[in-house]
Parts: structure tokens; sequence; C-alpha cells
């Protein structure tokens, strides 16, 4: 299973570090929130050199899991750096994910996509 991880900054690297008589410690500040998403399948569609009115990439993902549900989704980037996000009824999701792409969330629109697959060879 693959697996997406975002990365939020949430303060600089600090190293602290502590001399005494009886030991010599390091201690490490992490600056990042790492989440774990999993995910079946990602595809990453870059069309922002030949790009329509709206859109410059996609971004289908299959989702299979106790997390997500199941079923697709698409990530659209918009032009204006906001992204679009169209998926199936069958999965769970939270706009505050979403949020983080980009300059953020524009639209989370439910869809049937009855005829949607996910191939790649």
């Amino acid at each position: 299973m693959k697996a997406r991880i975002l990365f939020t900054l949430i303060f600089s690297t600090i190293f602290l570090s502590s001399n005494n008589a009886q030991m010599n410690t390091t201690k490490l500040l992490n600056p990042f929130r790492i989440d774990i998403d999993p995910m079946e399948r990602l595809l990453l569609i870059n069309i922002e050199n030949d790009p329509d009115s709206l859109y410059i990439g996609f971004e289908p993902q299959v989702f299979d899991d106790q997390i997500n549900g199941s079923g697709q989704l698409v990530i659209a980037w918009r032009v204006d750096g906001k992204v679009d996000v169209y998926h199936q009824p069958g999965l769970k999701l939270s706009p505050e994910k979403y949020n983080i792409a980009g300059k953020g969330l524009a639209n989370m629109l439910e869809r049937e996509m009855p005829d949607a697959f996910f191939f790649v060879s």
C-alpha cells in the first residue's frame, strides 16, 4: 500500500544540548507533523504548459481503507492557485485536509463517477 506523507511546518528546528557531570544529552524538536494517509493509487497530471481556462493540473487518487472509505477523487489544481476536489460518495473526506493544498480549497464536490477507473501499467 502506498502512503502519502504530508509535512506541515510547525516551528524551526532547534537543537538543545545539556551538559552536566552525570549525563550529556541532546534533544531535537521536530519541526514537522507527519500524517500518513493510506492510498491505493496516485497520478500527477501537469498541464501547466498548456492549461485550459480553469485548471493547470489534476491529481487522481484511489482509496480503499477504513480511514478514507472506498472510491476515487480528483484534486484539480486551478490557475488561481486554489484546488477543487471531486470525489465519489463512498469516500469520507475532511475539507480541512485539502485546504492546505496550494492557496486553499475552493470547492469540494461529490460526484457519482460511475465509469471511473484507474489503471496504470
